[in-house]
């Protein structure tokens, strides 16, 4: 017994621990996400360490609408639920990103609420990864969020287009508001 414990592999110190999390985290979004498919290595561990892992149950509260925060969320499990005055607008879920608008536009107020639907973990990207010294990381970040709300915008065109009426009638424009109100 005492030779297999003089054998036994030594136990990984914190810092061998954290570089496998991040290699293991790495390799997981590398297949899952588009935006870390073509990161070199240095600049997914780089990404890596400039963000947040976030743990949530069922219920617990991420950001709510109104809130000025300017973070971006990836899901890498479970599911979050998107409403706004009570009102449920849609889910994300692992391999989906929600918030991109905190990323962009730091002080800009959450148009919606989110709330973890199930056990979930989050890895969220704060807003000032654009100023740290990795342009080529920044622009391929911003690539990638740029194409995911065109995505969403194009989703969100094809819906308005199918509340249009079908015989070609057109619908009469709201009236703007009266400048006075505002």
């Amino acid at each position: 017994m005492a030779d297999d414990a003089e054998h036994a592999a030594p136990k990984p110190s914190k810092v061998q621990e954290r570089n496998l999390s991040l290699g293991v985290l790495s390799a997981k979004l590398k297949k899952n996400y588009t935006l870390f498919a073509n990161l070199s290595e240095e600049e997914m561990i780089a990404f890596l360490r400039m963000c947040d892992r976030q743990n949530y149950k069922p219920g617990d509260l991420i950001f709510e609408e109104g809130e000025r925060e300017g973070c971006w969320y990836i899901v890498l499990s479970g599911r979050i639920t998107i409403y706004r005055k009570g009102k449920v607008l849609g889910g994300v879920g692992e391999g989906q990103c929600f918030g991109e608008v905190g990323l962009l536009k730091k002080e800009t107020p959450r148009s919606a609420s989110a709330r973890a639907a199930s056990e979930t973990i989050l890895l969220a990207v704060p807003h000032d990864i654009f100023t740290r010294k990795m342009p080529a990381l920044s622009y391929k970040v911003l690539e990638y969020i740029a194409n995911q709300l065109a995505d969403k915008l194009l989703r969100a065109d094809s819906q308005l287009e199918s509340l249009a009426p079908a015989n070609g009638e057109k619908k009469p424009a709201p009236e703007p508001p009266d400048k006075a109100e505002g």
